[in-house]
């Protein structure tokens, strides 16, 4: 009796795929410092392997998502620097990690206004974008980062 033939898509994700935890480190930070999910990023060298390989893409779809902003591999990497922005209350302040690093001390910047003034001043947006983030951060879910469409959904 003939073998059913395997399908064809199974071939579409035969190079690397990016893991979802490894490109949530590389947009928001949010798994930085939780030591069970730094199982792709052991070390800030495999963190920059990772963006060589995905930050056009990541940074593409982050502008789609959240124009005025930029995924905060590029500030890890330093391709950007970020904004010299602390948190008033030291309780509220967000620090984002590399394999156990204190890279960044706070993140409360990110996606706000504060990093679309900074992106402005370094020229990085042009006058279309800036109209977009002004749109995006007066509507209520200027921050969710569900607007954002990952890699690992395709």
């Amino acid at each position: 009796m003939p073998r059913r033939a395997a399908p064809k898509c199974g071939r579409r994700y035969a190079g690397e795929r990016l893991d979802c935890t490894a490109e949530l480190c590389l947009t928001t930070g949010d798994a930085f410092g939780v030591r069970d999910w730094e199982i792709a990023l052991q070390s800030p060298a495999e963190f920059r392997r990772l963006w060589r390989a995905w930050g056009r893409e990541i940074v593409s779809r982050w502008i789609t998502a959240f124009p005025g902003s930029r995924p905060l591999g590029c500030y890890l990497v330093g391709e950007i620097v970020p904004p010299a922005w602390r948190h008033e209350y030291p309780a509220l302040r967000h620090p984002v990690r590399i394999a156990g690093e204190v890279v960044i001390a706070d993140r409360g910047w990110h996606c706000g206004e504060v990093e679309l003034d900074h992106l402005d001043d370094l020229g990085l947006i042009d006058d279309e974008e800036r109209r977009l983030a002004i749109e995006r951060l007066a509507g209520s879910d200027a921050r969710l980062y569900r607007r954002y469409r990952c890699l690992s959904d395709d």
